[in-house]
C-alpha cells in the first residue's frame, strides 16, 4: 500500500508540523510552475529522481539551480548518472513522472533511495515541495521535513558547493 497524499497530511498533523498547502493547476517543469507566481519562490525544491542502473538518488535543489549530473556524480559518489525510468520511480517511490518528492521515499520500504539535499536548504527556514502529487505544493520548516524522513529510516546528506 502506498502513502497517499492525505497520508502524509496526517502524518504532518500527528507529527505536530504546522504547514502551509497550496493546491495549484499541475506542475510538470519549473516553467510551469513560475507561471503560477507560488508565494516564497527562493524555498521552492525541485525533486530529482536519479540513478546510476546500481543505486537510485533523491536530489533536492533550489528551483532554478541547473543540475550538472557529471558535476553531482562526483559529489555524491556514484557511477554515471540519468533520469530513473518511470516505471522505477512507480515501483520504489510509487509515483509518477511530474510528481517526484521527498515524501515519496515513504513509499520505499527497503529504504534503497540515498537523499541528497543541496546545501541551500541546510540553513532555510523552510522548503516547499510536492505534496507526492503535481497539484499540490506544501510549505513547511526545512528541519521537520528532514526530521520525518531520517524518522521513516532514510538519511539526509548534503551536497557541497
Amino acid at each position: 500500500m502506498s502513502v497517499s497524499r492525505y497520508d502524509i497530511l496526517d502524518i504532518l498533523i500527528k507529527s505536530g508540523v504546522k504547514y502551509k498547502l497550496i493546491e495549484h493547476a499541475p506542475i510538470f517543469t519549473v516553467s510551469d510552475g513560475e507561471k503560477l507566481q507560488l508565494p516564497d519562490s527562493s524555498v521552492i525544491a525541485k525533486s530529482l529522481f536519479l540513478t546510476d542502473k546500481k543505486k537510485y538518488y533523491l536530489i533536492l535543489v533550489p528551483k532554478d539551480r541547473k543540475t550538472d549530473l557529471k558535476a553531482l556524480k562526483s559529489k555524491i559518489g556514484s557511477g554515471r548518472l540519468s533520469f530513473a525510468k518511470d516505471e522505477d520511480l512507480f515501483n520504489l517511490l510509487k509515483l509518477s513522472a511530474g510528481a517526484v518528492s521527498p515524501f515519496g521515499v515513504f513509499n520505499d520500504e527497503k529504504r534503497v533511495t540515498k537523499v541528497f539535499t543541496d546545501e541551500y536548504f541546510r540553513d532555510a527556514a523552510m522548503i516547499a515541495v510536492p505534496l507526492n502529487d503535481n497539484k499540490t505544493t506544501v510549505y513547511l520548516k526545512t528541519t521537520d521535513l528532514f526530521c520525518l524522513i531520517e524518522a521513516h529510516g532514510n538519511k539526509i546528506d548534503w551536497l557541497g558547493e
